[in-house]
């Protein structure tokens, strides 16, 4: 099973009794900042949570469909690092 910001939300907002529009635009928001920060080129850590990251892929040549031949690329790849406390949860189920 796949869950959603949106989910997370609701169910964050029907278990705190918080309104489920604000408790989506704040869920939205956090993950905005999130993607925003490791575009910026910076790490985020959530203690005990994690630590989201970016690496660059491998430049690959390849040719232009005219035929040129030398041009490179190079990916920015966001990557996920779990925190301590997130794998022994994992691991008491």
């Amino acid at each position: 099973n796949i869950i959603t910001g949106k989910q997370i939300a609701r169910k964050i907002a029907e278990e705190n009794n918080i309104d489920k529009t604000f408790c989506e635009q704040f869920v939205k928001e956090v993950f905005e900042q999130i993607a925003a920060t490791l575009k910026g080129g910076d790490d985020v850590s959530v203690t005990g949570f994690g630590r989201f990251y970016t690496t660059l892929s491998p430049s690959r040549s390849y040719k232009t469909p005219s035929g040129e031949s030398g041009v490179s690329t190079e990916k920015r790849i966001a990557k996920f690092l779990s925190g301590e406390k997130l794998r022994k949860y994992l691991e008491d189920e």
